[in-house]
């Protein structure tokens, strides 16, 4: 550990979940702001798409700003823009215009993305790769605990009120994150004053994004994110909306899959002294196969309802911190400038998920029948990825 004094973890769990949590929170609202709108199933998922976007391009702009004006400032920027967002969001009820509430998506996405970005900075900038493979378990908990209680609340916002009270709950929420970075160290030991210069921006983004080892392991993160977001925008259409189930009990249907995270996380944070890294990651592998080939099977064989959809993605859910945590805590290792290396490497995973995410609303099926096997084929993705490490100089470490 470094001279800096160490960030409360709790503050860092729910920062590093603000922008997930905005991104589930609205998903049980789908079928509603689908009717309010009077749009199709193919314009609902820009709803998603667009998030996911500003998502992922909103983690480069987050390194430069921080080397500039330190972590805590940038996180307020950060935080003020999605709070903006949220607002205009709100404001397309009024204006029963749909393209306003996608720029409200996109400007909350663009600002609430600075809290994963940063989060993985200050873990970075306070503590060295092994220290950071027991710390991350931890704080990434927030991913098992805050989205599937974001779709939680969502679903029982949806049923009592409507869909633009999601957005008021994003609002004061975000002004909540804002008090709580109040209590956070700065970790930056100094600002660069050229941080900002393109020159310099080329320069720093150039070194980083050559790494193959971040590219290997940032690949691996984004697999599985991009398993929990399709998910977590497929479900809700499949559920609420083809098996007529109400928002509320979804909402306790997605308990599930966060305990599944949730349980996955506390079994990664218990073995990390035990496994190698490599081995961390086959044995999630191999637990989330269980789940996924049996969802494949049920999809193919039986007529599937909500207890099997969500009891077979609980093991695929278990498995995945084992890989995301192992690969994020990995994926940065010796990189200088940590603010650059973290934005390219959540840059990385979250476009891999929006590439996926678009890859599926293309498919053709309805989304019960390709759902189980697009979750078995990114995992199949992933056992490439791991299992041809051996022969890959950057996988030795691993």
């Amino acid at each position: 550990m470094g001279n800096h004094k160490p960030p409360s973890t709790i503050i860092l769990f729910i920062l590093i979940s603000v922008a997930s949590v905005a991104a589930v929170i609205y998903t049980p609202a789908l079928p509603q702001i689908k009717s309010f709108f009077n749009i199709d199933s193919d314009k609902v998922s820009w709803a998603v798409n667009l998030f996911l976007l500003g998502y992922a391009v909103g983690q480069l702009i987050y390194a430069p700003l921080s080397n500039r004006f330190n972590r805590r400032h940038t996180l307020f920027c950060g935080l003020s823009l999605a709070s903006v967002g949220a607002g205009i969001c709100i404001l397309s009820y009024y204006l029963q215009n749909y393209y306003v509430l996608l720029l409200g998506l996109l400007v909350t996405s663009l600002g609430s993305c600075a809290g994963l970005t940063l989060a993985f900075t200050i873990i970075n900038d306070v503590y060295d790769a092994h220290q950071s493979r027991k710390v991350i378990p931890m704080v990434t908990l927030s991913f098992s605990i805050m989205p599937g209680l974001g779709v939680f609340v969502g679903s029982f916002l949806v049923d009592r009120f409507y869909w633009p009270v999601c957005f008021v709950f994003l609002l004061g929420y975000f002004l909540f994150v804002g008090l709580l970075v109040y209590l956070l160290p700065e970790t930056c030991k100094r600002t660069d004053p050229n941080a900002l210069q393109l020159s310099n921006i080329y320069g720093r983004f150039k070194e980083v994004f050559s790494s193959g080892k971040l590219w290997y392991y940032s690949l691996l993160w984004g697999f599985c994110t991009s398993i929990v977001y399709i998910f977590a925008a497929t479900a809700p259409l499949v559920v609420i909306t083809q098996m007529q189930v109400d928002p509320s009990v979804y909402g306790m249907f997605t308990l599930i899959t966060s305990f599944g995270l949730l349980s996955g996380t506390l079994f990664t944070r218990l073995m990390v002294s035990l496994l190698s890294p490599v081995q961390m990651m086959i044995s999630g592998l191999l637990i989330g196969l269980v789940g996924s080939v049996s969802f494949v099977l049920l999809s193919l064989f039986t007529v599937i309802g909500p207890w099997e959809i969500f009891c077979c993605m609980f093991f695929v859910f278990f498995g995945l911190p084992a890989i995301f945590t192992t690969a994020s805590s990995l994926a940065a290792k010796g990189q200088n400038d940590k603010a650059s290396a973290s934005s390219v490497m959540t840059f990385i995973n979250m476009g891999v998920t929006v590439a996926l995410f678009f890859g599926v609303t293309l498919l053709p099926g309805d989304p019960e029948r390709v759902l189980p096997e697009v979750v078995l084929v990114i995992l199949l993705a992933i056992a490439l990825f791991i299992f041809s490490s051996r022969y890959l100089s950057l996988g030795e470490e691993a």
